[in-house]
């Protein structure tokens, strides 16, 4: 029965608010500080999750609560690393001159200049999909 009033309570707010949904959920989120039946008759089919949840968190709360900290990693600085503090030392790497990100083995160079045959070549697929586009 009070998921029946519940139901007929949430169709009333609809037709109260035009069918506007956000509107009649305020409507609702009103009435629900004074309707304990239609707390109820909304709360009740959610019951079991919402009980289930609460007892999780709470277990694992203790479970994390008895682990032992690792205290051997907080002199170890990559355990201080954050996201960052890593994009920092990684630009200020490449302001100096020192190693780029991803060329660890080898040293920084530029690349040269495309050949005049590469050049042509690039152009002549560059035309080519121009006419077959119109």
């Amino acid at each position: 029965m009070t998921r029946e009033y519940a139901l007929s309570r949430v169709k009333d707010a609809l037709e109260n608010c035009n069918g506007k949904q956000a509107e009649a959920e305020r409507t609702i989120l009103n009435w629900l500080k004074n309707d304990q039946t239609l707390m109820v008759g909304l709360v009740a089919p959610h019951l079991k999750s919402i009980v289930s949840h609460a007892v999780d968190y709470v277990a694992h709360k203790e479970e994390m609560a008895k682990k032992p900290t690792d205290e051997d990693t907080s002199d170890d600085p990559l355990h201080d690393a954050t996201g960052q503090s890593i994009l920092e030392n990684l630009l200020q790497q490449g302001k100096s001159g020192g190693p780029r990100f991803g060329d660890f083995d080898e040293p920084y160079s530029k690349p040269g200049k495309a050949s005049a045959s590469h050049v042509d070549a690039i152009h002549k697929i560059a035309r080519k999909v121009d006419k077959e586009d119109k």
